[in-house]
């Protein structure tokens, strides 16, 4: 092989190793953004059944059925 087929072998590999580096830096990233997502829209979820439960409560079911 020659100097200019090994540097062009080297230059390949590089790119071929930095696409890969991007795509997992962008799959973490997606996968970042859908966890907050998630964490946010269950902070809601558990901000709008609060008065359900303590209602619930209130007539006498046990708090250990409302978990």
């Amino acid at each position: 092989m020659t100097a200019p087929d090994a540097w062009s072998d080297y230059v390949a590999a590089a790119q071929r190793l930095d696409a890969a580096r991007r795509g997992l830096a962008s799959a973490a990233a997606e996968d970042d953004r859908a966890l907050r997502a998630a964490r946010d829209e269950l902070v809601g979820v558990r901000a709008r059944l609060a008065p359900q439960r303590a209602r619930l409560g209130e007539l006498g079911v046990p708090a250990d059925q409302l978990d």
